[in-house]
């Protein structure tokens, strides 16, 4: 093969190396990039419409980076009580998926919202929550949509 020939596959080979990159942004080992979605379901009182308390803070529920970096997806249900000032306490772990990772992570990360009675005389009330932490998708829709369903699965530790 002679050089120009040598050098128009190494041009088309590298252009299909990145056009394979552009294509499958999702698809790649870095979990830095990869897109990520974080789900919170009341699970009691079942109709979260009746909770006499709206979080407030935070908003968004943003990835904890320690889980990004150690790349865990996965669920936990915990049980607190909102207190008088709208802070959660007695914080306690009925189960996470995977077993490592997930609870202590997210026991601070619920310690940390802010909560507003919806009415002027709420009183202190007992919450149990789902957290799901998901990875994947092309698009962050396609990563909520993947959270919406793991959120429906049960959150097991196959290890316990």
């Amino acid at each position: 093969m002679t050089k120009v020939g040598f050098m128009s596959v190494l041009r088309v080979s590298s252009a299909a190396f990145m056009l394979a990159i552009v294509s499958f942004p999702s698809v790649s080992a870095d979990k830095y990039t990869m897109l990520r979605a974080v789900k919170a379901t009341v699970l009691v009182p079942e109709d979260a419409s009746i909770l006499a308390w709206e979080r407030i803070e935070p908003e968004f529920l943003p990835y904890p980076r320690k889980l990004v970096r150690n790349g865990v997806r996965g669920c936990g249900v915990f049980n607190f009580t909102i207190n008088q000032s709208g802070r959660a306490e007695n914080v306690e772990t009925q189960v996470t998926a995977p077993s490592t990772g997930v609870e202590r992570t997210s026991e601070k990360f619920i310690e940390s919202w802010q909560w507003q009675a919806k009415s002027p005389n709420a009183e202190p009330e007992q919450v149990v929550l789902r957290i799901d932490y998901c990875m994947g998708g092309a698009t962050q829709a396609e990563a909520d949509d993947i959270c919406e369903y793991q959120a429906t699965l049960p959150c097991v530790n196959k290890r316990s």
